[in-house]
């Protein structure tokens, strides 16, 4: 953790530390069990975080989008413009 934290010092970003790293700890333990819950649990399923404007980040509070049910490709969206409105 120490190495993470340290890494925002070193402009490489913003990164997960202090109590945050809790918080982004439990958000991926619960994600885990809505996904079985959702029954994507085996099949598999992403748990995404989006964070700036490139992103399309429109709510500024930690959370995670888990998104499954169907095979999905890479990259992400290949292609596709998509405008934030």
């Amino acid at each position: 953790m120490a190495q993470l934290c340290q890494a925002w010092a070193q402009g490489w970003g913003p990164v997960v530390c202090g109590e945050d790293t809790l918080i982004a700890g439990n958000i991926m333990q619960a994600a885990k069990v809505v996904a079985r819950e959702a029954g994507v649990g085996d099949s598999g399923y992403r748990l995404v975080f989006n964070t700036g404007p490139d992103s399309l980040q429109s709510v500024f509070h930690i959370h995670g989008h888990l998104i499954g049910g169907e095979r999905m490709g890479w990259p992400l969206f290949p292609g596709e413009s998509v405008g934030h409105g």
